[in-house]
């Protein structure tokens, strides 16, 4: 073999794969992190809609409907901070108990991973005005709370 003779040592193959390897394997933690966040997203989406399903489905109703009581005047202090599970004026119908949860339509077929609660306060912020505020979580399930640290939440006011 003499000098001129072309081509690559072992040494240099070895450390090409290694270079190699690393960026791929970059790639695929890269790629495990889209995968997340993707789901990340596709909760909280899906979360949101049921939300603002409930809150439409609040707002078509009359001022006076029972669905629109507040049920619960002492956690008018913390609409939007409920501390449990309990703390909720109203619960979504097919939360049967709160072990239960429903599914991305709002019903029990699917997969139910979501549990929706509301809470109304009367005369909040000024009188003759309703706050209503929905709440969708996701995730596992806290057994001192009752709740899970995923959630969304949204907030309306109702006029007589």
């Amino acid at each position: 073999m003499t000098l001129k003779e072309k081509g690559f040592t072992l040494i240099e193959l070895m450390i090409a794969i290694t270079v190699l390897g690393v960026g791929i394997l970059a790639l695929i933690q890269m790629q495990v992190a889209a995968i997340n966040g993707n789901s990340s997203a596709n909760y909280m989406t899906t979360a949101t809609t049921l939300a603002q399903d409930q809150i439409e489905q609040l707002n078509n109703l009359s001022f006076f409907d029972t669905a629109l009581a507040d049920t619960n005047t002492g956690n008018n202090g913390a609409l939007t901070n409920p501390p449990n599970a309990a703390s909720f004026d109203q619960t979504d119908p097919n939360n049967l108990n709160p072990v239960d949860a429903i599914d991305e339509r709002g019903g029990t077929t699917g997969l139910r991973r979501y549990r929706r609660f509301w809470n109304i306060a009367d005369n909040t912020p000024i009188q003759g005005v309703k706050t209503v505020v929905v709440f969708v979580y996701w995730g596992t399930v806290n057994a001192g709370t009752g709740l899970t640290s995923h959630r969304v939440m949204i907030s309306t006011t109702r006029g007589q």
